[in-house]
């Protein structure tokens, strides 16, 4: 579990007022940076590892199970395993002129974005199906974006975020 972890500072330097939500900015890139550290070392060793971040959907019941202080929250698991003997197909990436800027931010052609749809659902139409998953998902990015979307609001999280100490200013 990686944590944006701010109570230790609060600690050290308790005249900081550490409840902006800038602090919970940074903890996300120092967390973002640690956890892929960790999975690029585990990869390093012949491990594999896939990062679970649907914490967030039950982030008090897990802040409980870890005894999380103030100014500390949950942002991201990673497991860490032996990978199965057989490589999967790479999932393909979106082009690069869709995600990569240069000197200013770039408007992105959907013409981009509906050919990327057919190549990932070719992609899922040839992926196998694992056990215990039964339903081959076969969609677009656009449709999963719009899916994932939709289920990531999690309403009380401004709430949850103030009672960690966060995100009051």
């Amino acid at each position: 579990m990686f944590c944006s972890d701010f109570n230790r500072n609060h600690n050290i330097a308790p005249n900081v007022d550490v409840t902006y939500t800038e602090f919970l900015q940074i903890g996300a890139v120092d967390v973002g940076l640690m956890a892929q550290n960790t999975l690029t070392a585990a990869e390093s060793l012949g491990l594999g590892g896939v990062f679970i971040g649907g914490i967030r959907l039950n982030i008090e019941d897990v802040t409980a199970l870890l005894d999380l202080p103030e100014y500390v929250v949950p942002l991201t698991g990673l497991c860490i395993g032996y990978p199965a003997d057989e490589k999967p197909q790479l999932k393909p990436r979106l082009p690069k002129k869709v995600v990569m800027h240069n000197n200013h931010y770039n408007d992105f052609n959907m013409e981009d974005i509906e050919a990327y749809d057919k190549e990932m659902k070719k992609y899922y139409e040839n992926r196998p199906v694992v056990a215990p998953f039964t339903v081959k998902k076969v969609k677009g990015w656009s449709e999963h974006i719009e899916e994932h979307l939709a289920r990531s609001i999690q309403p009380n999280m401004l709430e949850y975020l103030n009672k960690q100490g966060y995100a009051k200013k």
